[in-house]
């Protein structure tokens, strides 16, 4: 899998799995809005992620929510949407880092 950050602050995903190749593209839900989306190349909304933060471990937990376009998928590769659900993860912890890190300057 290789990761792309878009001018728009948008994550293109490109990942190939056997012989299969797959695009996606991961973004933030809004200006206003917490939460993050999973976009297949048609951009039908395959995964919401919505952190939240626990003051006491300090850190974040997320809530994974997937869609029937996703649920429906036909995985050719075994564990294709196990490695596509810790992909999200991953960018969202690297969009919030990111994110603290333009704030602290």
């Amino acid at each position: 899998m290789s990761f792309q950050m878009n001018w728009n602050g948008s994550v293109i995903i490109d990942a190939k799995l056997g012989d299969v190749e797959s695009h996606y593209i991961f973004r933030n839900k809004g200006i206003l809005k917490s939460g993050y989306v999973l976009l297949d190349s048609e951009e039908e909304v395959l995964a919401v992620i919505q952190p939240d933060f626990k003051w006491s471990a300090f850190n974040f937990d997320y809530d994974i929510t997937t869609s029937e376009v996703f649920d429906g998928f036909e995985h050719t590769v075994k564990g294709h949407d196990a490695l596509l659900l810790l992909t999200i993860v991953h960018c969202a912890n690297y969009y919030m880092a990111m994110m603290t890190t333009i704030g602290s300057v």
